[in-house]
């Protein structure tokens, strides 16, 4: 992730060096992505390790131990919901947890009985979740991993059906459309040499006037070679546009996407608790 923000900010400079009026945007996302991957690369640990009397976590570029003398508690952290572990000087350390925190969590209380474990109330779901998933019989969790398979498989149909039905209107729109002449009367909207603009041009032997999207530079009283949809003829836009106005994709693809993530968590978890518990002394993964 931090890479693929870093390749953005890289971008984003060089539209800054050819736009002034990008240059504050450029230096709030440089700045953001500082801070994001100092937290991410520093501060945020994914891995911890019960050794001895101290539990050793390890972030990306960094490592620490905090002794269970000093280890207050384990839990919520104040600004946020990410778990982390809260040392008696005042510093915490948020750990990103993942499934198999269980058996951790049970050895600290048994090594250190002293310190407070409270986790956050997304970690608590998470582990009534996975006691749940536990408790169902062998048989029902595979038909639980199969109906999660079938959720995800027909999200992702949904989806490619919403992109698929969206470029099936755009070509029937174009093959439809006509060719006219068109005139800039009015901008509604102008940005990076784009802009949405009112133009006048001719239905038969009406003038009208509607919104189109003209991407590129352009002036009041230019004339655009423009083209429009017959059967809505308020529908117009430029011959280069990939997606005409009624051509866009469907909103309700949001649910197929929406549905392609849930159920693809869901089922990569009731996977994952079909192994075996690992040891406690094991990182959390």
């Amino acid at each position: 992730m931090s890479a693929v923000f870093g390749c953005a900010a890289v971008v984003l400079l060089i539209a800054a060096l050819n736009r002034s009026s990008e240059a504050a945007f450029f230096v709030l996302w440089a700045a953001g992505v500082c801070v994001g991957d100092y937290y991410f690369l520093f501060r945020l640990a994914y891995e911890a390790t019960l050794e001895g009397d101290a539990v050793r976590w390890r972030a990306p570029l960094t490592s620490g131990v905090i002794p269970l003398t000093e280890l207050k508690r384990f839990g919520r952290s104040g600004w946020h919901a990410m778990d982390a572990f809260h040392v008696s000087d005042g510093r915490s350390v948020p750990i990103l947890t993942r499934a198999r925190i269980k058996p951790f969590l049970d050895a600290l209380r048994a090594v250190s009985p002293n310190t407070v474990v409270d986790p956050s109330w997304g970690l608590r779901t998470e582990l009534r979740l996975e006691e749940a998933i536990d408790h169902l019989p062998r048989r029902r969790r595979r038909w639980l991993l199969l109906a999660l398979v079938a959720v995800f498989t027909l999200s992702v149909a949904t989806f490619a059906a919403g992109v698929l039905d969206g470029r099936r209107r755009s070509q029937a729109i174009k093959g439809r459309s006509v060719a006219v002449e068109g005139t800039i009367v009015r901008y509604r909207e102008r940005y990076n040499g784009a802009s949405r603009a009112m133009v006048r041009y001719r239905v038969g032997d009406t003038t009208v006037v509607n919104e189109a999207f003209i991407d590129r530079d352009s002036a009041l009283g230019d004339r655009l070679a423009l083209r429009y949809d017959p059967e809505h003829p308020e529908r117009v836009f430029e011959p280069g546009d990939r997606e005409p106005p009624g051509g866009e994709v469907p909103d309700w693809i949001a649910l197929g996407f929406l549905g392609a993530g849930v159920s693809g968590a869901a089922t990569f978890g009731v996977w994952r608790r079909r192994r075996n518990d690992p040891p406690c002394s094991t990182p959390v993964r």
